[in-house]
């Protein structure tokens, strides 16, 4: 049963890849050139080159294919590349007759939120389902892999910005790519089991003061975070700027049930787990 995986390259199709190990697998990227893929070829991972939004290279990738992973991303025209993605990419799975697609979305797609890029997954969302084309769609929260491991710069701006969004009185809800990747790897290795579910992954609420704590505790030393006001945000592109003020709104942001989930997916890793890692 050969899987097609889309974002192998990115945090999420990477960590889907390996926990795909030892299932037939294809791997559909733009450049089979660059390292990145040069790596996975070293591994023995089948490539298939091709665009999302080019229908027939997709169709092209497809053959002989059960399952495939589908992450959508914004390129030059933002959100509505991921619309024009999810189009070509469904319209060559229907000429396949495709037998389960897995598709990773965001948590609060569904709530007409006014970011772009959760609005267009949820447009995707709306055409898997129209598609007729068994289906599993996850919807992760913010993740983990946002925040540098080591402390420095990069650290300090995010989780500058973080607390910008959040303010003092919101947590973030947070999940790690790792747990995405061993989630959406089961759906598409039990397609019978996961096909119509929706699937929200998170697995801690926290503080921006506590991912610090947690920082402390894996790595022995507290990060330092940049002191950005609110009206910071306001100099971010739009859509980025939509998700952190959506972030610190009373009564938005995630809304995962966590308890539930860690009952449903026993060791979804915890930030420091996450940091200890290396």
């Amino acid at each position: 049963m050969v899987s097609l995986l889309t974002g192998v390259t990115g945090n999420q199709g990477s960590q889907v890849l390996e926990h795909m190990k030892g299932q037939p697998v294809r791997a559909f990227v733009r450049n089979t050139k660059n390292n990145k893929t040069k790596k996975l070829q070293e591994r023995g991972i089948e490539l298939a080159s091709g665009d999302l939004k080019d229908e027939e290279s997709i169709y092209t990738a497809l053959e002989n294919v059960d399952g495939a992973y589908l992450v959508t991303l914004m390129l030059e025209k933002g959100a509505q590349d991921e619309v024009e993605q999810g189009k070509a990419f469904l319209a060559a799975a229907k000429r396949r007759n495709l037998k389960h697609l897995v598709y990773s979305s965001v948590e609060g797609a569904e709530r007409q939120t006014g970011i772009p890029h959760f609005d267009s997954k949820f447009e995707v969302e709306e055409l898997i389902r129209e598609s007729g084309i068994p289906h599993t769609i996850v919807r992760p929260v913010a993740f983990f892999d946002n925040f540098p491991k080591q402390r420095g710069l990069a650290s300090f701006f995010t989780l500058g910005i973080f607390r910008a969004g959040t303010g003092y009185s919101k947590k973030i809800q947070l999940v790690s790519c790792y747990d995405i990747g061993r989630v959406v790897a089961a759906a598409l290795k039990n397609p019978s089991k996961y096909a119509g579910q929706v699937i929200p992954l998170a697995a801690e609420e926290l503080y921006v003061s506590e991912i610090q704590d947690k920082y402390e505790k894996a790595l022995g030393t507290r990060p330092w975070k940049a002191w950005l006001p609110r009206f910071f945000l306001y100099l971010l592109p739009y859509d980025i700027r939509c998700m952190f003020l959506w972030f610190g709104q009373r009564g938005r942001g995630y809304r995962a049930n966590i308890p539930a989930l860690r009952r449903e997916y026993p060791g979804l890793l915890t930030f420091d787990e996450w940091v200890k890692r290396g």
